[in-house]
């Protein structure tokens, strides 16, 4: 089990740093999930409609679970403190050896009216991870379970190795119909226990 002292980066100062893992309450697993170096907020502008176009947005959240962070407290939120021995927990805090992993979060079902096959494609021949000048990475796989209100986009791509936090900033660009995703993540903001999590 991947247990220790949990060194945030100097993003995450806003609040007071956590104790050592497990020992984090519920405002620091929410907090990491959801406004952290690894999991960015933002809102996606767009329009849609024939004739008068209605201009509106989607609010998004962008997630790396495959980082260390977000996976210690992904484990802790689903199983608590004492379910982290639990086989699905240990699965989580071990991660994906293979691939790099960019979640999605919040497009409603409602905006796709091309269906989630269709979404699944869009995604992959448009996303792209960039390091300026330096390194660019497609998705090896994009799927959306087809269920719900809110549609969830995991996105895995290669081990993003070769990359260290000098490295500057982490571009990410998707697009699906009018809906133009964007988010820049700051590599040095992302070192956790001295190394960098993606």
């Amino acid at each position: 089990m991947l247990l220790g002292a949990a060194l945030l980066s100097p993003a995450l100062a806003r609040t007071p740093q956590p104790p050592e893992f497990p020992d984090w309450d519920a405002k620091t697993i929410d907090r990491i999930l959801t406004d952290s170096p690894w999991s960015r907020q933002l809102t996606a502008p767009f329009e849609y409609g024939s004739g008068a176009s209605v201009r509106t947005e989607v609010y998004l959240t962008l997630r790396w679970s495959s980082a260390l962070p977000v996976r210690q407290a992904e484990a802790l939120d689903r199983w608590g403190r004492q379910g982290l021995d639990h086989p699905q927990a240990r699965e989580t805090l071990e991660g994906n050896a293979k691939h790099s992993i960019l979640e999605i979060f919040g497009l409603p079902a409602r905006m796709v009216p091309q269906g989630t096959r269709k979404l699944e494609e869009e995604l992959a021949a448009s996303s792209i991870l960039s390091v300026k000048g330096r390194h660019t990475w497609r998705p090896a796989s994009v799927t959306v379970p087809g269920h719900g209100t809110h549609l969830i986009v995991t996105l895995r791509f290669p081990k993003l190795t070769g990359l260290t936090a000098q490295d500057g900033l982490l571009d990410f660009f998707a697009q699906t119909g009018p809906i133009r995703i964007s988010q820049k993540f700051r590599l040095k903001e992302m070192v956790y226990r001295g190394e960098l999590a993606l």
